[in-house]
């Protein structure tokens, strides 16, 4: 049996055939939503890596680099990076931890701002992609994805 050719999944018409390959087709689809989010949260000025962000830094009273970095799955490291361009807006601000050895983060005054305005845009556009998908779709893809996220954790 012939492999697909990855290289004309798109038939012309919009639509993508499918790929045997099931993280192409996560990471496809990850890149559409990251763009959907994205442009509805433009008029903050925000990407949605960067909501996400303010959003785990909002809702806990001191997190650490080390402890942000394993909510959002990401590196240490690309983390600290990412971090910065929020720091010189000064949504947010890096200080000393608990045990003076970790870095905690914590959002400041115009970060709170910024993220009570953007706060709007990411619920109309969580609204409008569970409404586009189906809400029983929506709370099936959730909980497939979370067992997706299980399944490669090895």
């Amino acid at each position: 049996m012939n492999a697909p050719n990855i290289a004309n999944a798109n038939n012309g018409s919009g639509d993508f055939q499918a790929t045997p390959c099931t993280c192409h087709m996560l990471r496809r689809t990850a890149r559409q939503l990251t763009r959907f989010y994205d442009q509805a949260l433009k008029p903050a000025g925000l990407s949605l890596s960067q909501y996400s962000v303010l959003a785990h830094t909002h809702h806990a009273t001191s997190l650490t680099i080390t402890a942000l970095a394993e909510l959002l799955d990401v590196e240490r490291t690309t983390l600290t990076r990412n971090l910065q361009p929020l720091v010189q807006a000064g949504w947010i601000d890096i200080r000393d931890g608990a045990d003076k050895r970790s870095r905690a983060v914590h959002l400041t005054v115009a970060g709170t701002r910024l993220f009570n305005r953007a706060r709007p845009l990411w619920q109309r556009a969580e609204k409008e992609f569970r409404h586009n998908i189906g809400r029983d779709e929506a709370a099936g893809l959730r909980l497939l994805l979370d067992d997706a996220a299980r399944a490669a954790d090895i």
